[in-house]
């Protein structure tokens, strides 16, 4: 909900940036028969999602930024979590907002028993780190039923488009040896996911390897190219549909990417290694099949 002029410093605002906040410029209108983002799934109901708007409140916690992402069944936004101290630098969080379907709504749990499970296994492992988990989690009511959403540590970009920006689609010898070390950061956490949380992903691929932010600079100027650049948007049936902003921008060469490294996320398919078998249905993309996966003999 908004915060009230008298309110402004249990929402962790000042009177400056209130007024910053009212001085946003209009979003750019859409035409309303031109369908945006999650609107292009086939049998798309407006009814199952959760519609917010920038600078919503969720949770009495976090202010909605800008929406960087969206799926089958959910939107994913950036938020700056207001609770903390004011003097601390901002803290920035990203939301994912699921639909209130049952059968999401059960896939968005067991993302969030899985990421516990992985939080409590052995935090000494050097691989932990490198699994992007939920750190919050919370319920919003909307008139069609109530939305579960997931918080997580932003992420800059999937692994492919950060690739893309060395020029090539393929390992080229100047990125050699950023791919060496990246691939054995990634085998630390699949080593920490297999041996100590008894987990299997299923569902690896460049999309669910994210590269962190070098600094967070990026994610401030970021926000503040949303105040005065806004998500274009349809107004239609007392509801808004924003068109996804998830360009951060080009990273500044060598000093940047010494700050930056990947991280393996969505847990959305993940399975317990742990729990009798027999496991012979197809996982992972079709292109990286193992040869048991082909054959249809079982796989662990």
């Amino acid at each position: 909900m908004p915060c009230k002029s008298f309110a402004l410093a249990s929402c962790g605002l000042t009177r400056r940036q209130a007024i910053a906040s009212q001085s946003r410029t209009t979003p750019k209108s859409l035409p309303l028969d031109v369908p945006v983002d999650e609107e292009m799934i086939p049998g798309y109901d407006p009814k199952n999602f959760y519609h917010p708007n920038p600078e919503d409140i969720l949770d009495h916690r976090y202010k909605l930024k800008a929406k960087i992402g969206w799926g089958t069944s959910s939107t994913v936004w950036l938020a700056q979590d207001i609770s903390c101290w004011r003097w601390l630098s901002n803290h920035y969080v990203v939301i994912k907002i699921n639909d209130c379907r049952y059968a999401n709504k059960e896939a968005a749990r067991h993302e969030l028993d899985i990421s516990d499970r992985i939080a409590g296994a052995n935090a000494h492992h050097r691989g932990r780190s490198i699994l992007r988990t939920v750190v919050d989690s919370f319920e919003l009511v909307s008139p069609n039923g109530s939305h579960l959403c997931l918080v997580f540590e932003p992420m800059r970009e999937p692994l492919w488009l950060f690739r893309r920006r060395f020029g090539a689609d393929r390992v080229t010898h100047p990125f050699l040896p950023l791919f060496k070390a990246y691939l054995r950061i990634l085998l630390e956490g699949l080593d920490y996911l297999h041996s100590e949380c008894h987990i299997i992903h299923t569902d690896l691929k460049l999309d669910n390897i994210l590269v962190t932010f070098e600094d967070q600079s990026v994610i401030e100027s970021f926000v503040q190219g949303q105040v005065e650049n806004p998500m274009a948007r349809k107004l239609m049936d007392g509801r808004a549909v924003y068109l996804c902003h998830n360009d951060f921008g080009d990273f500044d060469g060598k000093p940047a990417l010494r700050k930056m490294s990947p991280k393996i996320t969505d847990f959305g398919l993940a399975e317990r290694g742990d729990q009798p078998g027999p496991r012979i249905h197809p996982i992972r993309p079709n292109h990286c099949h193992a040869p048991e996966i082909l054959l249809g003999t079982g796989w662990s």
